[in-house]
């Protein structure tokens, strides 16, 4: 990735605007949460995705819709997907011909089960805009008794991040990197920033501002993500999940 897309990236991040429910509505358009489903509208909703970061595109999808990124003839990636679960069993999803996919498991970790999944409709474009690929990825969420959401990404056309991981481990020979990303959502925007802030964001591949919120607070994101016989595997979640669970999940898929 170019320094030049590093900087891009950063400035998307940092100006991104919650809405006044921003935090909610990620958990219920991203996680989709069955405990939010009463929320939710049977429409489509834009996806945007950047390299499979899942968690700044947690942030992305409801906002900004798209950012650019150099990748061979494609200048940026567009997704769909509905807000309600297409599939509800595991049966269901797998019966689907993804030819191109591994099977979903039934549970993931400990206490992790399926609780529904769907196809991300996605789309490559190159710099005029045309479509320059179409493929579908999928994504299955996984609840356990507290409530706790993880959601298990796949697809076939993975791309690693260039961006410095919070943290790199090696099982059964696949490299698997996990991130946390720290989004500080402020009031308002127009407010000067202190010192310590602005160094952070300057610095810290894994930290962003943004606004909407009623007062100040720190939404955190966390994600495994590794590939393997070809295909992209992403864990995420925005729960109090530690790396070590999702690390432990991310072994069960090596398997």
């Amino acid at each position: 990735m170019s320094g030049d897309f590093k900087e891009e990236f950063r400035e998307s991040m940092n100006e991104l605007h919650f809405r006044e429910d921003g935090k909610d509505r990620i958990h219920d358009r991203l996680l989709f949460n069955q405990r939010e489903s009463a929320k939710r509208k049977e429409n489509t909703m834009n996806k945007w995705t950047l390299k499979r970061s899942a968690a700044a595109a947690a942030v992305c999808i409801m906002i900004t819709g798209i950012t650019a990124f150099a990748a061979s003839k494609i200048a940026y990636y567009t997704a769909a997907s509905g807000t309600g679960y297409e599939y509800k069993t595991v049966s269901e999803m797998n019966a689907k011909n993804h030819s191109e996919l591994p099977a979903i498991p039934e549970t993931l970790g400990s206490g992790f089960t399926f609780a529904g999944g769907n196809d991300i409709n996605v789309e490559g474009k190159d710099e005029s805009g045309a479509t320059a690929g179409k493929w579908k990825d999928l994504d299955a969420q996984y609840t356990d008794p507290s409530g706790k959401t993880v959601t298990l990404s796949l697809t076939a056309h993975f791309d690693e991040e260039d961006r410095s991981a919070t943290e790199i481990r090696t099982i059964s020979g696949l490299q698997v990197r996990f991130d946390q990303d720290d989004y500080l959502v402020l009031p308002d925007e127009n407010a000067e920033l202190d010192e310590d802030v602005r160094t952070r964001m300057e610095t810290d591949d894994h930290f962003f501002v943004s606004y909407g919120s009623e007062q100040p607070e720190t939404v955190i994101y966390r994600n495994v993500s590794f590939e393997k016989d070809g295909i992209g595997y992403t864990l995420y979640t925005s729960d109090d999940i530690d790396s070590g669970t999702l690390y432990r999940m991310a072994a069960e898929l090596i398997g």
